[in-house]
């Protein structure tokens, strides 16, 4: 079944859902998560709701990233926990969390927080002499947005050590962002297109590795996601401007690792309609609204009803409008997606193994580069540079 353009069918399944009361079948799903934290490789402590699923290694897992501005944002807004209920009735782990600096994510819970490089540069009015323990959006600067991608990394490694205690699988992950959030998952998303697992053999030790002693393979990690709902994903995060969320987009759901993107936005909405089109045209040049996309029949974009010219990010969640219905009971409920949510459980090893990046080189002719991601543990600083985020 081809999901974009909308089928009769769709639509039809829609209605169905909004004219009949849902029902689990499986009698999973409850009122609400419980409350978790995680540590970021950097050093903050991270707070989040998880929603435990009942099929342990057989559930799908969604990963929800909450949409923010300067002024504030949580993982709560809006109607994140309403898709979260949703989900989780329907079978899916899910994790929402507050990014740093945001919501209860405030916690500075290693003092080597301060050695990093990032962070001593990238906030503002600090007393190097002094620094404080907690962390709080006011004093980000511009160019420090992008440093919330580690925040994703560090509710992927949480994420694959519930998936090794056997509680879900990692394996069939579905990622959902809004605005700003959706940007930083698309940088996070692009960096698991360059991540992959256990160390190459026959590998020399140091900072960068020679590749001509590499077997590759194109498993990357990005593999797993089976889906990425974007919802106003921004060309921007916050006020850090020249980001190339283009390319981001490309390397996850280009001809390589293919990884489904959807863009949602309000119909009103003329700035996301274009961004929209513009990036579906930019993976399928001919993309034409209305016509089946042949090698890519799980991405597309969709406008949402009634939404206004003002509603954008995870304002399209609110309960007057029928995204979180699409997302869930149409295009989650899609039997290509279904299918392609049947991937094996595997452990991960999450807390031994090793991994690494692997870059393509400068020019054409150029070996790529290895670049070790980490040596033990689970946790990791993604390299920003890159992916050519502006320093």
């Amino acid at each position: 079944m081809r999901l974009f353009p909308r089928s009769s069918r769709i639509l039809a399944l829609a209605l169905l859902v909004t004219l009949v009361p849902f029902r689990s079948s499986n009698g999973q799903g409850k009122d609400k998560g419980d409350d978790v934290h995680f540590d970021t490789a950097d050093g903050v402590k991270i707070e989040g709701t998880f929603w435990a699923a009942k099929d342990g290694k057989k559930s799908p897992v969604a990963l929800l990233l909450h949409d923010f501005t300067a002024k504030g944002g949580t993982s709560h807004d809006d109607g994140w926990d309403s898709l979260a209920a949703a989900l989780n009735k329907q079978g899916y782990a899910v994790l929402q969390f507050d990014f740093r600096g945001y919501g209860k994510s405030t916690t500075i819970s290693n003092p080597m927080f301060w050695s990093q490089p990032h962070n001593r540069t990238g906030l503002r009015g600090l007393n190097p002499l002094k620094p404080p323990e907690s962390l709080d959006k006011a004093t980000f600067a511009a160019h420090y947005y992008p440093n919330l991608v580690n925040d994703v990394v560090a509710a992927r490694a949480f994420l694959d050590r519930k998936n090794d205690s056997g509680e879900l699988n990692t394996s069939n992950l579905i990622v959902i962002g809004a605005g700003h959030g959706a940007t930083v998952g698309a940088l996070w998303l692009a960096s698991e297109c360059h991540r992959k697992h256990g160390m190459p053999p026959g590998a020399a030790v140091g900072p960068v590795l020679d590749p001509r002693l590499i077997k590759w393979d194109m498993n990357y990690e990005c593999k797993d996601v089976r889906a990425a709902i974007w919802l106003s994903i921004s060309p921007s995060i916050n006020s850090s401007n020249g980001l190339p969320v283009r390319d981001w987009f490309l390397e996850a759901a280009g001809k390589t690792n293919k990884v489904p993107t959807v863009f949602l936005f309000g119909k009103e909405d003329k700035a996301g309609d274009e961004r929209a089109l513009n990036y579906m045209r930019a993976l399928v040049p001919d993309y034409a609204r209305g016509k089946p996309v042949k090698d890519y029949p799980l991405s597309g974009e969709k406008g949402i009803d009634k939404a206004g010219d003002k509603l954008a990010g995870s304002k399209l969640l609110q309960k007057a409008l029928d995204t979180e219905n699409w997302i869930v009971n149409a295009y989650l409920a899609d039997e290509d997606m279904k299918k392609s949510l049947k991937e094996e459980w595997r452990d991960r090893d999450s807390a031994k193994s090793k991994q690494y990046w692997l870059f393509p080189g400068l020019s054409p002719a150029a070996l790529p580069t290895v670049v070790p991601a980490k040596s033990e543990g689970d946790l990791m600083i993604v390299p920003l540079g890159r992916f050519r985020v502006p320093g």
